[in-house]
């Protein structure tokens, strides 16, 4: 604080000497006698004497930087004592420390037979063993290559997200789509012209036209945004032997929290617009293409034939409720392994409320019995395998109108 004064004034000096005053002490000086100019360099020897010991003493008054830093250090040190120590948080195994990417693969009914879909068709059941087994399985020496995933089964698309480092993107996509043909069976040339693969925002956009119902075979249907909520559910479940889901979800902070906006946009979509109003599902477009063509293809209206429906799970709700809403007398079996499953679906609030007097339940042992005295029969069951097959419905007396909105498919070719 006390050379600083001195220096400003060294400043102001130099400044006039910049702006030209040097010059005009010069010219003075060169109009002047011999003995004036003896004078005048005496005074000047003694002003520059004067700013020599000012510059001197301010050097030694001042601290040199290797003091300055010196002293800081020994500040930050005191300051460091006098506060607690915080307790350092242990390095992750494995931990990823650059920047990660979000991407999306798969196919859906855009592109892609369904032939081909039922070969990557997972059970809701088995989505995060899945999940998991990609995860391990593009695990290398030096960590995860794809860290997070989540699977997005249905009947018509098959979608797995996942989450990669930046720089590893390329070798995450990589062993996805490797993984994907190991899982299948499928081989490249079968499988990569049906494959869809977007990263970052296009992976995101994505997602929001899927649970949006934009991208649904049925334009704003409403149980898609319903499957992106248990893709996002079973990502985050925990996990363990008292859980209801016994494998952990692999989804992860990034996945989770795309999985989480896409939901969020899905609601916005058919708050704001009009994307529901009149929107159907797969199930109640099967309905209206029974309705269609029962005349034609049965020779009975709609409302007189027999109709049987295999599988007690979400679809099968969901034809029921399709197919009450337009007949409620209808009369209908329900054919499930579980009789007690079945009896519970019929008793659904919303079923029970819609129709539902001329229906009945029956066990999947006899169910080939039950098609024979069905006009229509709907399949919607969790088989990985066909369940009907040409034999089962040769020596048939009259029409027969089977309906299989099950992916894997349930009706064998040939049928």
């Amino acid at each position: 604080s006390e050379f600083v004064p001195k220096i400003h004034a060294l400043q102001n000096q130099a400044e006039l000497l910049r702006s030209g005053e040097l010059r005009q002490v010069i010219e003075t000086m060169k109009s002047l006698r011999k003995s004036d100019l003896n004078s005048v360099i005496s005074e000047v020897d003694e002003l520059l004497s004067a700013l020599i010991d000012a510059i001197q003493g301010l050097r030694d008054s001042a601290l040199s930087s290797t003091e300055i830093r010196d002293q800081l250090e020994s500040l930050d040190l005191l300051e460091a004592k006098s506060k607690p120590e915080k307790p350092k948080r242990p390095a992750r195994k494995d931990s990823v420390e650059t920047m990660m990417e979000v991407h999306v693969m798969g196919l859906s009914h855009h592109s892609a037979p369904v032939e081909v879909r039922q070969k990557l068709a997972v059970a809701e059941a088995k989505w995060n063993e899945y999940a998991q087994d990609l995860v391990n399985f593009a695990r290398t020496s030096s960590g995860y290559v794809v860290p997070e995933a989540a699977v997005l089964s249905t009947c018509n698309r098959f979608e797995l997200y996942f989450a990669s480092p930046e720089q590893k993107k390329y070798s995450a996509i990589d062993c996805v789509n490797e993984f994907l043909r190991e899982q299948s069976g499928l081989s490249s040339e079968e499988l990569d012209p049906y494959l869809f693969n977007y990263s970052g925002h296009d992976a995101i956009n994505h997602l929001f036209e899927v649970s949006s119902g934009l991208d649904s075979l049925v334009l704003g249907e409403a149980q898609i945004l319903a499957q992106v909520k248990a893709c996002h559910e079973h990502c985050i479940a925990k996990g363990g032997p008292e859980e209801e889901e016994k494998v952990p979800g692999a989804g992860g902070k990034i996945v989770a929290k795309m999985l989480n906006a896409g939901i969020r946009i899905g609601k916005q979509v058919r708050t704001r617009t009009k994307i529901g109003k009149g929107s159907v599902s797969v199930s109640s477009a099967a309905v209206e293409l029974m309705m269609s063509r029962s005349m034609q293809d049965l020779r009975k209206p709609a409302s007189k034939v027999h109709v049987g429906v295999i599988g007690a799970g979400k679809m099968s709700r969901l034809l029921l409720l399709a197919l009450f809403s337009k007949h409620p007398d209808i009369k209908v079996t329900l054919v499930n392994r579980s009789v007690d499953k079945a009896e519970a679906v019929l008793e659904d609030e919303l079923v029970k409320a819609r129709g539902g007097s001329n229906a009945s339940v029956a066990s999947t042992d006899d169910m080939f019995d039950v098609m024979k005295e069905c006009d229509v029969v709907f399949t919607a069951t969790g088989s990985e395998v066909p369940i009907i097959h040409p034999e089962n419905v040769e020596g048939r007396q009259r029409p027969l109108m089977l309906v299989d909105i099950s992916v894997p498919l349930n009706v064998a070719k040939g049928c």
